[in-house]
């Protein structure tokens, strides 16, 4: 009996030791979030949908490279479990989110997010998403529904699924809301395929794009097709398409009251061999589209109109000087730092006459307004040695 009674002691104590250690710490809550440091805690919230209601934080910087294929376990389920908890990177990264599916959708890091849920300070470095004949894509997530995204960058790597496809996420839809966002990694798609998001519901703002984006129909430098409202934001890569393609979104369209495109420019190089593409936006879908204070660079994309189907006189052709005058874009009402005139939210940046506008989120020793500030940042200064200002 004394032995029966000393095993059944030794199980509780393991099973209770189990329960106190789940993941590297914590219990959940918002007060005392689960910690995850290492790439297995970083797992079994995949492991676990109990625990997609709950609150995570990173502790250090992740590798997952020891995971390839469907090996590591998604978080949420589409349709009916989304993550709906908060997962707070703390400004750390994850890297070599490799993940490899044919035919299955809503792929991510994220499968679906929903219900209030947040996801904030979050890097991913060289994810490898391969994903042939799937639909809703992303490094971050596949879909996304009423959330919040603040501060998520994505950055190398590569993403190559079919339609609605993007490194953050492959969909946006009605309640979520992204600011602070950012990718350069070069994504291939069928259509609906952005260099950021490929189909956006929600609200984007003070984010942008500097990837090669390649892709068939609704192709965007930042967004493939856009339903809502963009504001402050900008696209520096490439977008190349079939048709209805554009610097900074491939397609937009009328969805509610409210929709706007407002503060934004493109310097994006624009491929298209179709009848629709422009060097901001490739196809207007409703005339009541609305745009205010937005510019593309017409020496990038010479002989492209802002809009491949039409004209709007609140979408402007510039030159690459133009576009690095400051005056261009406070004339426009476009809030800088170091001035009142225009808001007092300094939420742009330029060095006058040697860069295009950039976010005033980073240092301004990023020149090339690429979120990082390294060795191209000084090819972007050479390049510009002694040029003679205009």
């Amino acid at each position: 009996m004394k032995k029966r009674l000393l095993s059944i002691s030794v199980v509780l104590v393991f099973a209770l030791t189990g329960l106190c250690t789940a993941y590297s710490g914590g219990d959940g809550s918002a007060e005392t979030p689960y910690r995850i440091s290492t790439p297995q805690d970083l797992n079994d919230i995949g492991v676990n949908p109990g625990d997609w209601d709950a609150n995570f934080i990173l502790t250090g910087d992740i590798d997952l490279s020891g995971y390839s294929g469907t090996e590591f376990s998604i978080i949420g389920s589409y349709p009916d479990n989304p993550f709906t908890g908060a997962f707070d990177g703390n400004s750390h990264t994850v890297s070599n989110f490799d993940y490899e599916v044919s035919g299955i959708s809503y792929i991510g890091l994220f499968s679906f997010i929903d219900g209030g849920a947040v996801i904030k300070n979050l890097t991913l470095q060289d994810p490898s998403v391969t994903a042939a004949t799937s639909d809703y894509v992303g490094a971050l997530a596949g879909y996304v529904k009423d959330v919040l995204l603040i501060r998520c960058r994505v950055l190398g790597g590569s993403i190559t699924a079919d339609d609605w496809v993007g490194p953050l996420s492959g969909k946006t839809d009605s309640g979520a809301v992204v600011s602070f966002c950012s990718s350069n990694t070069p994504v291939t798609g069928g259509d609906y395929v952005g260099g950021l998001i490929g189909e956006n519901r929600g609200t984007v703002s003070k984010s942008f794009s500097t990837g090669e984006i390649d892709g068939s129909n609704y192709v965007g430098g930042l967004i493939g097709n856009d339903y809502m409202i963009v504001s402050d934001c900008f696209s520096a890569g490439s977008a190349t398409g079939d048709n209805r393609v554009g610097g900074l979104i491939g397609r937009q369209n009328t969805f509610q009251a409210g929709e706007k495109t407002e503060n934004c420019y493109s310097c994006a190089t624009v491929t298209s061999s179709g009848s629709y593409k422009g060097g901001f936006v490739g196809y207007e879908q409703s005339s009541t589209s609305l745009f205010i204070g937005c510019f593309y660079n017409n020496q990038v994309n010479s002989g492209l109109n802002g809009i491949g189907n039409t004209s709007d006189p609140n979408v402007v052709g510039i030159t690459g000087t133009a576009m690095r005058d400051k005056d261009t874009f406070t004339g426009a009402g476009w809030d800088f730092a170091a001035e009142s005139a225009d808001g007092t939210d300094d939420i742009w940046q330029i060095q006058q006459h040697q860069s295009y506008p950039c976010l005033n989120l980073f240092t301004v020793g990023d020149l090339n307004a690429d979120g990082i500030v390294n060795c191209y940042d000084l090819g972007t200064f050479c390049n510009h040695w002694l040029e003679k200002i205009e």
